[in-house]
């Protein structure tokens, strides 16, 4: 180790104790008092939302400044080769896990449409929709050059260039 390198210890203490014993006692309250705890569910609802809420940036900011103070663009180089893989087979893996799952479950099979319709799995076939709607055009949802330049959001285009656009 040089002597430029900074060493960060961290020291729990009795940190994990704590909270050991403040969930063994949380469980004991609830098996003790039994249904009355529900009514302050609402800090256990609002401890866990803050928790969800500080985590995403906590990660972000912890990856971000590990980047910022490597100063070896090789050292860099090799954990994003290393980690790079490892983001694409938990990308595949999730994917797949989330085909399967729809898969099997078929949610939304059989609810029924405002028009009339139900909801297939022949239905809901990426070539039969390609096929209904490969002949849409965008008229009528795009205005024309002409219509645009004429009327934009209820204004009248008095300065038009020399072509009439």
């Amino acid at each position: 180790m040089s002597s430029g390198e900074a060493v960060f210890q961290i020291r729990l203490g009795k940190r994990p104790i704590l909270l050991l014993v403040a969930a063994i006692l949380g469980l004991i309250t609830g098996v003790i008092v039994g249904e009355p705890v529900k009514n302050i569910s609402i800090l256990g609802d609002i401890y866990v939302s803050l928790l969800k809420f500080i985590v995403g940036p906590l990660v972000f900011l912890s990856i971000a400044w590990a980047v910022m103070t490597m100063s070896d663009l090789v050292k860099l180089g090799k954990i994003f080769m290393g980690f790079l893989p490892y983001w694409l087979v938990m990308g595949l893996l999730s994917a797949w896990t989330a085909y399967m799952t729809g898969s099997a479950l078929r949610p939304g099979e059989g609810v029924q449409l405002p028009g009339g319709g139900a909801i297939t799995p022949a239905s809901l076939t990426i070539t039969e929709l390609y096929k209904k709607h490969r002949s849409i055009e965008l008229r009528g949802y795009v205005p024309q050059h002409e219509d645009a330049s004429d009327n934009i959001n209820g204004h009248t285009n008095r300065h038009r260039c020399r072509h009439g656009w």
